[in-house]
C-alpha cells in the first residue's frame, strides 16, 4: 500500500504529449530534486480560450471552490476561471491553448509538480489540492477549515497506517 497520497488538480500552458506525460508518471529526476516516485497523472480536458475574472469578486473567478478552476466540458471546449488580474498567474491567452490534469503524489517535495510539468516545457498555471488520502476539499471555502469527524480521522490513520 502506498499511504496517504495527496490529490491534485492542475492546469499546464499547451497540451504535453502523451509520452511526456508517462515519463513523469514513471518517475523522472529532476534536477535537485532528485529521482521522484512515480505518480498518476489522469488528462482531464484541453481547452482554447480563458475567461477571466472581473476583479471585483463577482462571477466565477471568486475562487469560493475548487469548482470555479474549469468549466470544462470534456470536448475542448473549457473554459478556464479563477485567474486573478493583479495575480502573477494571470496569463494573457496563448495560441497553444490550456490542458488540465489530476496528478496524485505520494511524496511531496516542494513545487514538485510545478517543476515536474516545467521540465517539459509546460508551465503550471492553477495548481488546487483537492484531497489528501480520504479527506477531500469539497466546498470548503478558500483559506477556510473545520473540524475532522472522528471517521475522518479512523480512516486518516488508517491511511497512514497508524493506530
Amino acid at each position: 500500500e502506498k499511504g496517504c497520497g495527496k490529490v491534485y488538480e492542475i492546469i499546464v500552458l499547451g497540451r504535453p504529449e502523451e509520452r511526456e506525460v508517462e515519463e513523469l508518471r514513471k518517475g523522472k529526476e529532476i534536477g535537485n530534486l532528485g529521482k521522484l516516485l512515480p505518480c498518476q497523472i489522469e488528462f482531464l480536458d484541453w481547452c482554447q480560450s480563458i475567461r477571466r475574472s472581473s476583479g471585483s469578486g463577482s462571477g466565477s473567478g471568486s475562487g469560493s471552490s475548487n469548482d470555479s478552476v474549469w468549466n470544462g466540458k470534456g470536448d475542448g471546449g473549457g473554459e478556464l476561471y479563477g485567474l486573478n488580474e493583479d495575480s502573477d498567474d494571470n496569463v494573457v491567452e496563448d495560441i497553444r491553448g490550456y490542458s488540465k490534469f489530476r496528478v496524485t503524489l505520494w511524496e511531496g517535495k516542494k513545487n514538485q509538480i510545478r517543476r515536474m510539468f516545467g521540465s517539459i516545457g509546460h508551465r503550471v498555471i492553477r495548481l488546487v489540492r483537492v484531497s489528501f488520502g480520504p479527506l477531500r476539499l469539497g466546498t470548503l471555502p478558500v483559506g477556510g477549515w473545520r473540524y475532522l469527524t472522528e471517521e475522518e480521522i479512523s480512516e486518516l490513520r488508517r491511511c497512514c497506517n497508524r493506530k
